[in-house]
């Protein structure tokens, strides 16, 4: 995670393009793309899963984490928060 992260933090610094991808485009890639977010103090909440609501609402509404990424982004998400802020 901390690799696709800092790559993606690194090419849009350089004003480049960013394509987040993955076989479905409904857990991987999504969810990497919403942990940039609360990386970024984009998405700002209290809690996991009122982040991945937000993300859901407002942003990637077919995002359906499975299991393994869900439980990463539940457990890891806190230490990201402002990580590139």
């Amino acid at each position: 995670m901390d690799k696709a992260l800092d790559s993606i933090h690194e090419a849009l610094s350089n004003d480049k393009y960013v394509f987040v991808h993955c076989n479905q485009g409904l857990s991987r890639s999504p969810g990497i793309a919403l942990l940039y977010l609360i990386a970024r103090n984009v998405i700002i909440a209290e809690n996991y899963l009122t982040a991945e609501a937000a993300f859901i609402n407002d942003l990637y509404p077919d995002f359906d984490p499975a299991g393994g990424i869900r439980g990463f982004l539940m457990e890891h998400w806190q230490s990201y928060r402002g990580k590139y802020a």
